[in-house]
Formats: structure tokens, C-alpha cells, sequence
């Protein structure tokens, strides 16, 4: 085993970095009892694992701070959810009187609330309080977590046309040399803005084959959702858009999108965004409520409603079925047309 001071000092701050997240868990927790919500916060924002921001924390602390988590029913819920939805507490918790001043928030803002408090306590269901002990910090199961958190019935999920991809391709290459490339793998692999900007060229498999006569992409496993690598065939003008992106003397060596300020790192999905608003706006094209790429996302699935919704899922990058057909695949009119005629008169 090598010594401390072999260690080289990335793996000396690693470790000082994982004792301090184990100090300040076990200081978290300072007397006998349940736990209160504000102590299981503390605890679990200083676990590796934790990914629920400062916002939610100081949310959660100053409305159920001093709560013992094993007593929070459904009627927390409840409430948060009515007060959240009429604006009477903003962001972090803190009451609005003024009826003024209250901001109203939607369906899914408080149901992303209400995920992260619920991921804290079943964290807090299967954590001992202190290495050694036998004590979890949440004992029991809190009826708060029988609340099921409010659904949009009519979410707004718009879907980009071919007519938009085609105006926005026509000036795309005055903003930004990068962007058709960008655009046109978003238009014809359906893939998630971010996993596009981190491509590398050893991500590219260009060779054809028997399963892929354009080439394919190897996306890798940590630019998924769910961890996942995937390899996907290309379309012909996905390979076009690639070949002249590649021939294009700002094409990376390393990163395929190199971040303009920086070679060494790629560009990145704000990067991206800011590219696609200005090229729209150039293109005099109104902007799309609540969407920036995910509309060719949507439309790209959309698009193929007829196929196995299994192969769509696996060439587009979606874990499962469910989630592509409940919310990526839309009808369209000429579809429900075709669909109310097929009466077999």
C-alpha cells in the first residue's frame, strides 16, 4: 500500500474532500430522537450522492425545518403545493403577503420540488446516522410520501417542422460555423442537445456496414440520462452534415465541437442555445413557447409513430418505450385524419 505521501495530491483532496462529507453527515445529527428535516437536509447535501440544490435545500429548511421527518404526512404536501401554486411562498420558502408580488408556479416546478424532499427521505430510509450504528435517519416510512404531486394535464411540449429546421439551416452558418453540423445531428438523430455538443471524433464510426451505410455514432455512456453507451446507424444527411463539418478547418482534432474560446474543451448546451436563438431570429422565426432543441427531438420521434416504438427507442437514445410514446411522440392532423378514415365502410 503506498504511503500518504506518495499519494499524489488529486487523491490527497479526493480523500480530505470524502472525510469532510463524512464529518459533516455524522455532525449533522446532535442529540437522540427522530430526525428533523432540517438535520436530514444537512446530511444529505453532504453525501456524494446528493443532487438537490442550495434552493431546495434553503426551501425545504425554512418551511419543515424543525419537523421530525417520520411525523410529515400528506397534509405537508398539500399545503406546499397550494401555496406554491398560488405564489403565497416563493422559491426558497419564504411567505409572499403581498398578492402583488406572488410569482404562480406550474405543475412541474412543484412536482421537482416535491422529488427532490422525497429522493432526501428515502435516502435518509436506507443511511445509518453514524458508521457503526444501527440507527437510521428516517426510521420509518413518512406518510408524505404516499402524495402523489400534481400532473399538467395539457403540458405545453412543442414540436419543431421541417419548414423551421429549413429556415434556420438557411442562416445557420452566419452565426456560427459549427451550427449546421449541430442543427442537422439534431434534426436527424433525434439526440439530446447536450450529448451532441460533447461528441469526439473516436465517437464517430464512418465506415459503412451492413447495419449502417452512413456510418454510425457511438454515444457514449456519460453524456446519457441513464449511464448508458449507445450506437446508433446515421441518415444520409446526418453523414453529409458530418462530412462537411469535418472538411471545415475549425472542425476539432479531439472534441468535435470545439468550444470557441477554449480548443481544449467542448462547446456546451448553453454554447448551443445561444447559436440556435440568434440563427432563428435571423430567420425572423417566432420563438417556440418553452423550447429551444428539444422540439427537433420531439419531432424527430414524432415522426416515426409508425415504426417499433423498441427500435425508435434505441436509435434515438430513450431507456424506455413509455417515456418516448407518453412524451416525445405527438399526433398530427394529417395522422388523426388517416386514423378517423380508416373506418373499413
Amino acid at each position: 500500500m503506498p504511503s500518504p505521501s506518495s499519494l499524489s495530491s488529486r487523491a490527497k483532496a479526493e480523500a480530505d474532500a470524502a472525510l469532510k462529507r463524512i464529518q459533516e453527515s455524522q455532525s449533522a445529527f446532535d442529540g437522540a430522537g427522530p430526525a428533523t428535516v432540517a438535520q436530514l437536509l444537512r446530511a444529505h447535501a453532504a453525501s456524494p450522492s446528493c443532487s438537490m440544490p442550495q434552493r431546495l435545500i434553503d426551501l425545504w429548511t425554512t418551511l419543515l425545518g424543525a419537523r421530525p421527518v417520520d411525523l410529515l404526512t400528506r397534509d405537508d404536501a398539500v399545503a406546499f403545493a397550494r401555496d406554491r401554486a398560488s405564489g403565497a411562498i416563493d422559491a426558497r420558502g419564504n411567505r409572499v403577503d403581498d398578492a402583488r408580488r406572488r410569482r404562480p408556479v406550474g405543475a412541474r416546478s412543484i412536482a421537482n420540488d416535491l422529488f427532490q424532499l422525497f429522493k432526501a427521505i428515502r435516502w435518509g430510509m436506507e443511511t445509518y446516522r453514524r458508521n457503526g450504528e444501527r440507527e437510521l435517519w428516517v426510521e420509518r416510512r413518512p406518510l408524505i410520501l404516499t402524495y402523489r404531486p400534481p400532473t399538467n394535464p395539457n403540458p405545453r411540449r412543442p414540436v419543431a417542422t421541417q419548414e423551421r429546421y429549413d429556415a434556420t439551416m438557411a442562416v445557420a452558418s452566419q452565426v456560427a460555423s459549427a451550427l449546421p453540423c449541430v442543427l442537422a445531428l439534431a434534426r436527424h438523430t433525434g439526440r439530446r442537445i447536450g450529448a451532441i455538443c460533447a461528441l469526439r471524433l473516436r465517437d464517430l464510426r464512418l465506415a459503412p456496414t451492413d447495419v449502417a451505410p452512413w456510418g454510425a455514432i457511438v454515444w457514449p455512456a456519460d453524456t446519457d440520462k441513464r449511464g448508458r453507451e449507445w450506437e446508433a446507424p446515421l441518415n444520409r444527411p446526418a453523414r453529409d452534415a458530418l462530412d462537411a463539418w469535418l472538411a471545415h478547418d475549425d472542425a476539432g482534432d479531439d472534441h468535435l465541437f470545439p468550444h470557441p474560446d477554449d480548443n481544449a474543451r467542448p462547446i456546451d448546451k448553453d454554447v448551443a442555445s445561444g447559436w440556435l436563438r440568434r440563427a432563428e431570429s435571423l430567420a425572423r422565426l417566432p420563438k417556440l413557447d418553452r423550447g429551444v432543441w428539444h422540439p427537433y427531438r420531439r419531432l424527430w420521434a414524432s415522426e416515426r409513430r409508425h415504426l417499433s416504438p423498441i427500435d425508435v427507442a434505441a436509435a434515438g437514445g430513450w431507456g424506455d418505450t413509455r417515456t418516448l410514446e407518453r412524451t416525445y411522440q405527438h399526433a398530427d392532423a394529417r395522422g388523426v385524419l388517416r386514423t378517423a378514415l380508416n373506418d373499413h365502410e
